[in-house]
């Protein structure tokens, strides 16, 4: 007697529909775990960003014609970038950007009052402290803190529907 052995096709049809049903529920939760972990290295590369104008005015480092009094990280929302630029004495930017960051489109940027400036050689903020908010719709929003002695910390995400 012959055996026969294989999947018949109702079998594999079923097999098929399982996979579908399992795929339906774990890939949406990999897309909003992938955003989550864009929201988050957003934050970490822009604290790493502006711990970078920090650390440029702790160093004192000169690198322009006149001395350089202070370092401050710009934000151009048309660009979604964010550029560490030196301040001359003059109490001008430089032109050309010490460092600069881009980051992705979908991740929105809110400052406070006036740009995080570091004074040289202190490395103490200028002004009040500063809350920059990166908000990712219907993912959450990071608040990185920015304090009047130079602590830069980066918070605990928070769920959020649509970024304001």
């Amino acid at each position: 007697m012959l055996s026969k052995t294989g999947f018949t096709l109702i079998e594999f049809l079923i097999v098929v529909a399982l996979m579908g049903v399992m795929a339906g529920f774990a890939i949406p939760q990999y897309i909003g775990y992938s955003r989550r972990q864009t929201l988050k290295t957003a934050g970490e590369e822009l604290v790493a960003h502006i711990e970078g104008a920090r650390n440029k005015a702790l160093s004192g480092l000169q690198g322009a014609s006149e001395t350089v009094t202070a370092y401050s990280v710009l934000y151009f929302p048309s660009e979604n970038a964010v550029g560490t630029y030196q301040r001359l004495k003059s109490g001008g930017y430089e032109s050309t950007a010490v460092a600069q960051l881009n980051l992705p489109s979908a991740i929105k940027v809110s400052w406070s009052t006036g740009d995080p400036t570091f004074v040289v050689p202190t490395g103490r903020l200028e002004g009040d402290e500063k809350t920059i908010v990166l908000c990712y719709d219907n993912v959450g929003k990071h608040e990185i803190m920015v304090s009047t002695a130079g602590v830069i910390r980066l918070g605990d995400r928070m769920d959020v529907g649509v970024c304001p």
